[in-house]
């Protein structure tokens, strides 16, 4: 439950509300309104108002995480919409992949379950991610979309890039969810190892 991305019509002043207890996600969200009943109140009746809206666009999210070919196209569906990463979203896909095995449709639950494994993922490196301006760094020069991009953000993170350490995390600190992006992880090593040495 990301405010902005999954609730866009939330009136201002609930919005500021929100915003004022510190509260981005699902966790914290959920605590905000614990601590508050007030504030409950007017979510809950926000929630009631705006369900039609809110389960559309929750179903839209899921067409696209179904749709996600690879893992590129789910990390960027999960920038895009970032309530993908909340747990009730997870809880959601389980449950469908869950009926889908019970109805014999075991293709449609293993792909459930596997795109989930990438969401599982991606969270994993945003965590790692945070307040770690080399993790960013590295995230934005492997997700790049050609290895020109790679270079350009590699030239403005030169400072961060060129160190042993920004190797050896390239290296060993990042699983990829399916052959295509353990390639991708490979190839964008191998990269940032030449630039590295170009730079000396």
């Amino acid at each position: 439950m990301h405010i902005d991305a999954e609730f866009p019509d939330l009136p201002e002043t609930l919005r500021e509300r929100l915003a004022a207890t510190g509260a981005t996600d699902e966790e914290s969200v959920r605590a905000a309104l614990e601590q508050d009943p007030e504030l409950r109140r007017e979510f809950d009746a926000f929630l009631a108002a705006n369900q039609p809206q809110i389960d559309a666009l929750v179903s839209e999210a899921f067409d696209r995480f179904l749709a996600a070919a690879d893992s590129d196209q789910l990390d960027a569906l999960a920038w895009e919409v970032p309530f993908l990463l909340d747990e009730s979203f997870a809880q959601m896909v389980l449950q469908v992949a869950g009926e889908a095995q019970s109805a014999g449709d075991a293709d449609l639950a293993d792909g459930l379950r596997a795109r989930l494994e990438g969401l599982d993922a991606i969270r994993e490196q945003r965590a790692i991610a945070q307040g770690s301006p080399l993790v960013e760094a590295l995230l934005q020069f492997l997700n790049a979309a050609t290895d020109d991009e790679a270079r350009a953000l590699f030239a403005t993170s030169q400072d961060l890039m060129t160190s042993d350490e920004a190797q050896e995390i390239l290296d060993t600190g990042f699983q990829g969810a399916d052959e295509e992006s353990q390639q991708r992880i490979a190839q964008r090593s191998e990269l940032l190892r030449t630039l590295r040495a170009g730079s000396v």
